[in-house]
């Protein structure tokens, strides 16, 4: 069984999570009276978080179908960023 830490030492995790960081420090900027924005805000915020819990998922995932469906996730948000 992988340690339940090994996925925090990938470099694709640490960048994922400076992502999700710079994703974070990004949105604080976007002004809070437009509707549309609000949307896209969250629609960008979600889409950072899955990148890296899908990281992990695909780590701890000792089946080749699971770390494929994972990876599937992983690039589709990455596409929406």
């Amino acid at each position: 069984m992988p340690n339940p830490s090994s996925h925090e030492n990938l470099p694709i995790y640490q960048k994922a999570i400076l992502i999700y960081q710079l994703i974070e420090s990004l949105i604080t900027s976007i002004p809070e009276n437009d509707d549309y924005l609000q949307h896209t805000k969250e629609l960008i915020r979600v889409d950072a978080m899955i990148i890296p819990a899908k990281i992990a998922g695909a780590e701890g995932g000792d089946f080749y179908s699971i770390r494929m469906q994972n990876a599937a996730i992983i690039r589709e948000h990455a596409m929406h960023l």
